[in-house]
């Protein structure tokens, strides 16, 4: 699979974006991603100067809503790429959370309760159970005023209630999920929606009608629809509602029809100047295919999703010479019937340069066919830096990447090898055949996930490649990596330039701990992570009196069997400047050792996080412990996804 993907919004809470997975977590990618980069743009916010006005105000009066507003909105302002000082600041914000997070919910009314975020220091999205909605609705939104309201889990009293309450007029972006006729009813006839910019709703044919007459939405934008159980005939009634026309968004996946609906859209009277059209999880005929690539509509589309919708290789070529798809940036096709015909098509098709995001999922290689041999054989693929791939990687595959002279332009890349349980096949020969590639020099980032490194001579084979010379991060995940594998990267001298290596879910124990520990070559690691690997109390000790180990800024061992004893030589050697964030989860500490733990922290130390008490919810946040002076979050709530160079945050390229 082929994707090229790029994200140019900026990580901070905003609910919009979807969190991302932490280190310890691994979630399956495409077989095939290419991606470059996108220069970023700092966003411009009308009321950027009342809301720093108001968060001074804040500070001035002793609140710390107003220091925490203020990194918020530092943090909007910052673009995808990870520093130092957007770790700081992330650091601060997930800080001051844990802090007063359970307070500030409870003058809000949600005590107890953890579905609120905030963005650039405001509340942005509430999410509510219906009964909960019942209670407390009005009065939480008149308090909060958030941006948008989670409701997907309701019933009829609770739509008859939203529709009736006058403080759901300054909302922008709702989610409910289906609704009956009766529902739909009451939504389209409630005088307090006008203000809805976004809409992620599912209903049946009686409600698309009911929604198609409707004039509520006058502001509409996007509308997200799912499962739609009704055929072209309802849809176009829906399409011709006065507020169609205005939407720039438009997702509908997994649609009954989707053919019928594809037609339907594409013969609408006012066709809606849509930035992105996502039509995923629908079987689109090639005659669908054929009016969408002739629709005038495509002429404003941005980004373009046909993901699962049954597409062969002429679907593909059709579509490409469309001659409306001149302002489209990110296009995403596949798995479907697809076969190596499609790369090459794409190879030569003229639009190809002005993508930042292209996705071709598997195709032929659910079938055991590469991708990569079509791709190698293509003088170049557009200006892309980073290049993802997921298959089975084979050695004449990899064999065949490294002779591709356009590998000499990435500085990324991220090898998956099978699907979710890692073959039983020793990928060991594949990474020997990359390891002679003259095309390595300006990879700063490599991740080898389900590779099944049982060999070290493999991975010695390619880190001694000699055009690979500047890498700074270094990604090993489910990957079989057993002590030896571990002591290959510890004795290579060029792990000099590595700022961050993780190495998770393997084998590593307490020898593979102590071969990173006695490494002078990883002298400048700023990000270590070694979760779920198995090291024990001697191996956590080795690693708290390493001297080379003295940049860290985070180090994560949660999974791992370290014990009372080796939490403390941890916390005790980590908890103090440089270190910023120590992950001690699941690690079989005694609650008497990891209140101890805490009791040491400095107020200086970095974010620690622990496991709660038993019986504690996991997933929600404790206060701070009145016995340290640091900041603590119990359970996974207050985790940081940081694995990539210091904190991959929301809105950072994606690379999973």
């Amino acid at each position: 699979m082929l994707l090229v993907a790029i994200t140019a919004g900026l990580a901070t809470t905003v609910p919009r974006s979807p969190a991302l997975p932490c280190p310890s977590t691994t979630t399956l990618g495409p077989p095939m991603k290419l991606s470059r980069p996108k220069p970023f743009v700092p966003p411009a916010y009308a009321d950027e100067a009342e809301r720093r006005a108001r968060a001074a105000a804040l500070t001035a009066a002793g609140d710390p809503r107003g220091r925490f507003m203020t990194v918020q909105l530092d943090l909007a302002l910052r673009g995808p790429e990870a520093s130092a000082e957007t770790y700081d600041l992330a650091c601060e914000e997930l800080r001051l959370l844990v802090r007063h997070k359970a307070r500030w919910l409870a003058e809000a009314g949600l005590a107890g309760e953890d579905g609120l975020t905030w963005f650039r220091g405001a509340p942005e999205r509430l999410t509510l159970t219906g009964q909960r909605f019942l209670q407390v609705g009005p009065a939480v939104l008149r308090s909060l005023s958030p941006r948008a309201l989670d409701l997907s889990a309701h019933d009829e009293p609770v739509i008859a209630a939203l529709a009736g309450c006058p403080e759901a007029a300054r909302l922008e972006e709702l989610d409910l999920r289906f609704l009956s006729a009766t529902e739909a009813e009451a939504l389209a006839g409630s005088p307090y929606l006008g203000g809805l910019r976004v809409l992620e709703v599912s209903f049946d044919a009686d409600g698309a009608r009911v929604l198609g007459e409707s004039t509520a939405f006058a502001r509409l934008e996007e509308l997200h629809c799912a499962s739609l159980p009704f055929d072209g005939v309802d849809f176009a009634l829906l399409a011709r509602a006065p507020w169609f026309r205005r939407l720039r968004v438009l997702r509908l996946d997994a649609a009954v029809d989707g053919a019928a609906i594809v037609q339907a859209l594409a013969s609408a009277p006012h066709p809606p100047q849509l930035r992105s059209l996502q039509l995923a999880f629908n079987a689109l005929r090639t005659d669908s295919i054929e009016r969408l690539a002739a629709w005038p509509g495509l002429a404003t589309v941005e980004d373009l999703s046909l993901q699962d919708s049954d597409l062969v290789d002429e679907d593909v070529r059709v579509l490409l010479a469309s001659p409306h798809l001149r302002c489209l940036t990110s296009l995403a096709l596949g798995p479907d019937r697809l076969t190596s015909e499609t790369v090459r098509t794409l190879a030569g098709w003229p639009g190809l340069p002005g993508l930042c995001s292209l996705y071709l999922d598997e195709g032929e290689s659910t079938r055991g066919v590469s991708y990569v041999p079509a791709l190698c054989a293509t003088k170049s693929f557009g200006d892309f830096r980073r290049l993802f791939l997921r298959d089975h990687l084979s050695v004449a595959g990899l064999d065949a990447l490294q002779a591709w002279p356009p590998l000499a332009g990435f500085d990324t890349l991220q090898l998956w090898s099978g699907a979710n349980d890692p073959r039983g096949d020793d990928d060991s020969a594949a990474l020997a055949a990359l390891g002679r590639s003259p095309y390595l020099s300006s990879l700063v980032s490599l991740e080898l996930v389900f590779m099944q490194i049982d060999a070290a001579d493999g991975l010695a084979a390619l880190l001694a490649c000699p055009s690979l010379r500047k890498l700074e991060r270094l990604v090993i995940r489910q990957s079989g990596v057993l002590d030896d594998v571990t002591a290959v990267i510890a004795a290579w001298p060029f792990a000099s330039t590595l700022e961050t290596l993780v190495i998770e879910h393997g084998e590593i124990g307490e020898a593979g701990a102590e071969a990173i520990a006695a490494s002078p070559w990883l002298s400048n690691l700023r990000c270590l992570s070694l979760a779920q690997n198995e090291i024990d109390a001697p191996g956590a000790i080795a690693l708290a009196a390493s001297p080379h180990l003295r940049k860290l800024e985070v180090l994560d061992v949660n999974g791992n069997p370290i014990g009372d004893e080796g939490g403390k030589a941890l916390a005790q050697a980590f908890a103090k400047p440089p270190v910023r964030f120590l992950d001690l989860r699941r690690c079989d500490l005694s609650t008497v050792a990891r209140d101890a733990i805490v009791d040491a922290l400095p107020a200086d130390g970095p974010h620690l996080s622990v496991d709660s008490d038993a019986g504690t919810e996991q997933g929600m946040s404790s206060p701070m412990s009145p016995r340290g002076a640091g900041t603590v979050s119990f359970g996974s709530w207050g985790y940081l996804a940081y694995s990539d160079s210091y904190a991959r945050r929301r809105g950072a390229v994606r690379c999973s």
